[in-house]
């Protein structure tokens, strides 16, 4: 099969479209800790990449204010409608507007930022000196590229979601974080800081390429026009809206928090960001890859009324998400400064900041099942058209962390003294991811029905029982190998934690087996039950 049409290839079946997603993510996420580790190595938690990391707060809360009005979470269930009444013409016209309308409003939106940016870097990084925040605008205005691309990326990827092209529409975050690779790699020694600005730029610009060039074989291909369908334009906000404040909202909680790290001691903000990155991976394999493998099917089942069939939906990724994210937070909890130590721990990143980035890795991966229910809630919502819902969660959920993260700070980071007083912080956001999954999870039962009926239940009970286990395994073997066999460098914590680790996953794997857990006899034959279907 030629690259293209690998490209091009629709993936049928929810665990198919997951295992696929998953990959091409573990892939993307393997990169980004690649990213992380060079970053970490060559600048250390310190002033260097604390401006890195700030450089980022305005684009990304444009991409996510703007941008998102693309969002392929609204855009899925119009395109797919539109293309069940086979009428290309009507597509296409949808299409060209939305491409022509956003990417003004994208360029008007950046324009702006632009000039106003010396007054937004004050707001995002308070703590920094003058000279500091003078290059955090140079660096934030070259950033403006990116949410350009990524917004047109965005629309150009709702056609491949909705013509179920998870390889397509996956392989993008690989180039982007690719470019990023390049710009610290090659670029920085070139350019200084604006080489890395200019290697996040690249990565953008090559994610959009890859969902255009993936797109150009179609009969219907978005093009710029003045017949712009305003109609559908209108449609589009109406639904984006909700989306674009809900995300907005959980982007500026993230700024406000990167904003109190800016005002403690250097490396803060780095500290922040690079446990945030780090328990990101298993959320996204998890969480994304559940989310956006089930879309498609949720928008058709809400789509024909079929109720029950949606629910049924809903609560196979429920426990799939619980089975496959409770071992892992454990894992995370267990392991967190072998893993921070692996992946971060060498160059320039000291023990101090290994030590504190381990703890804040615990921290927020205690939030990581809560991460991601509340993805497939939100697109469960999305797709039936209610997009004002998670708006009200993530607003509460947003207040909660923001509230909660100034309290801790004022009234109790004393006692952490200085550097530590970054801990708070991760604290602070799982909180606000709970309160968000928890209003979210009232609301649903109250609009669809129960979540915790008895299969879920018994996925539940079934992985605390086997996370028990495991957790206990890996901790009294890590104990046990640290003790008679201290470990020498990298490799030696690498050795130790992965002794660990598989030995806490075999005695999972057998107390599942044991527990006789539909799950596991599911992901242990998946390729034989879930070859590639016509989604129903």
């Amino acid at each position: 099969m030629s690259i293209g049409k690998l490209m091009r290839r629709e993936t049928g079946g929810l665990h198919t479209a997951a295992v696929l997603l998953g990959f091409a993510t573990f892939g993307s996420q393997i990169l980004g800790l690649i990213r992380d580790h060079l970053l970490a190595r060559t600048f250390g938690a310190g002033e260097t990449l604390d401006l890195y990391y700030a450089a980022f707060r305005v684009p990304d809360f444009i991409f996510i204010a703007v941008g998102s009005l693309l969002a392929v979470t609204v855009l899925v269930p119009l395109v797919v409608d539109l293309e069940d009444k086979g009428n290309d013409k009507e597509t296409e016209s949808f299409l060209s507007s939305m491409l022509t309308v956003f990417t003004l409003i994208l360029i008007v939106a950046s324009f702006v930022a632009y000039f106003l940016m010396p007054w937004l870097a004050r707001i995002v990084a308070p703590g920094f000196p003058e000279g500091l925040q003078s290059e955090l605008v140079t660096l934030s205005r070259i950033l403006l590229l990116s949410p350009f691309f990524l917004g047109l990326s965005n629309l150009f990827g709702s056609v491949s979601q909705a013509k179920k092209r998870f390889f397509l529409y996956s392989a993008s975050p690989i180039l982007y974080n690719l470019g990023i690779i390049f710009g610290i790699v090659f670029l920085y020694s070139m350019f200084g800081t604006k080489g890395l600005m200019y290697g996040v730029a690249l990565g953008s610009l090559l994610h959009f390429l890859l969902q255009y060039i993936g797109s150009t074989e179609d009969t219907v291909l978005p093009r710029f026009t003045m017949n712009i369908d305003w109609k559908s334009v209108r449609l589009v906000v109406k639904r984006s809206l909700p989306r674009a404040v809900a995300m907005g909202v959980n982007q500026l909680s993230i700024v406000v928090l990167v904003a109190y790290a800016s005002m403690l001691d250097k490396g803060s903000i780095s500290v922040f960001n690079l446990a945030y990155n780090l328990q990101s991976v298993p959320m996204a394999l998890i969480g994304v890859s559940y989310s956006v493998a089930s879309f498609p099917r949720m928008v058709a089942h809400l789509s024909k009324k079929e109720i029950d069939n949606f629910l049924s939906c809903f609560r196979e990724v429920i426990r799939h998400i619980i089975f496959l994210s409770i071992p892992v937070i454990v894992l995370f909890i267990v392991l967190s400064k072998e893993i921070v130590t692996v992946v971060f721990g060498s160059g320039n990143f000291d023990n101090n900041a290994t030590y504190l980035t381990g703890l804040a890795v615990a921290i927020f991966s205690t939030s990581i099942l809560f991460q991601s229910i509340v993805l497939i809630f939100d697109r469960s919502y999305y797709a039936a058209g209610r997009t004002f819902v998670p708006v009200i969660t993530n607003i509460a959920g947003a207040l909660v962390a923001v509230t909660l993260g100034y309290v801790f700070l004022r009234d109790f980071a004393g006692g952490l003294h200085g550097f530590g007083a970054i801990l708070y912080l991760p604290l602070a956001f799982a909180i606000g991811v709970l309160v968000n999954m928890i209003f979210e999870w009232i609301l649903f039962k109250k609009d669809f029905g129960a979540l915790l009926v008895k299969d879920v239940q018994q996925t539940l009970w079934q992985s605390v029982v086997s996370t028990f286990f495991m957790g206990e395994t890996m901790y009294f073997s890590l104990k046990y190998l640290n003790l008679n066999y201290e470990p020498v460098g990298v490799f030696g914590v690498f050795l130790n934690g992965l002794i660990a680790g598989v030995l806490g996953i075999l005695v999972a794997v057998l107390v599942l087996k044991l527990l006789r857990s539909s799950e596991l006899e599911s992901f242990l034959t998946w390729r034989k039950r879930n070859r590639p279907q016509p989604l129903p």
